[in-house]
């Protein structure tokens, strides 16, 4: 298998010279854009090098070789690293309408049922990071190029794992509110069962 070359599923439609009509008047949808190359072979990939500690609690990898840019407002944009599917996980599959913030903030309608939501999951955070980090790569024209955006990215990343905990944290203690305040306007335990 051919990896340098696109499959035909990411190809764009390449128009005949005998056709007389023009692109304007093609219909059907817009061709794919090719998707990046991929950086590291399986199982080697930095940001993957994730663990758990004793009490099953996310531990981000190290990335110890480099600075974390707590200023910079590229970090800002990875926080912010859209959704694929238009809403998380959860509400996707139930076919409910929900909201993007930022990464790590559970959705609304995941938020008001006490629900883990797939937007403050660090792995789908991973995943997203991982096709910036190859796109944006993909697109350097110069070896120097590509050390210094790797730099960049990975310093971003770093800072933007703690972000993405202190969001996490802020989504926890609102549903932790909310059960205090229901618990305390409830008179009758028993209608929680």
């Amino acid at each position: 298998m051919d990896l340098s070359e696109p499959s035909p599923m990411f190809r764009a439609p390449t128009p005949t010279s005998d056709s007389s009509e023009g692109v304007d008047d093609q219909i059907g949808p817009a061709p794919l854009p090719e998707h990046p190359p991929y950086l590291y072979l399986l199982g080697e990939d930095p940001l993957f090098y994730f663990s758990r500690d004793e009490n099953g609690k996310f531990i981000w990898p190290e990335l110890v070789q480099y600075v974390a840019s707590h200023f910079s407002p590229r970090v800002g944009c990875l926080i912010r690293l859209p959704a694929t599917v238009g809403g998380c996980g959860r509400c996707f599959l139930r076919g409910l309408k929900c909201t993007f913030t930022v990464r790590g903030d559970a959705c609304p309608p995941c938020l008001a049922g006490c629900h883990e939501c797939s937007f403050a999951d660090p792995f789908v955070f991973l995943e997203a990071l991982a096709l910036f980090r190859d796109t944006g790569y993909a697109q350097q024209t110069s070896p120097a190029e590509c050390e210094a955006f790797l730099t960049r990215f990975y310093s971003d990343a770093k800072a933007a794992f703690m972000i993405f905990d202190r969001n996490v944290q802020r989504s926890q203690s609102a549903i932790e509110s909310g059960y205090t305040t229901l618990l305390n306007g409830i008179t009758d335990p028993t209608i929680l069962t």
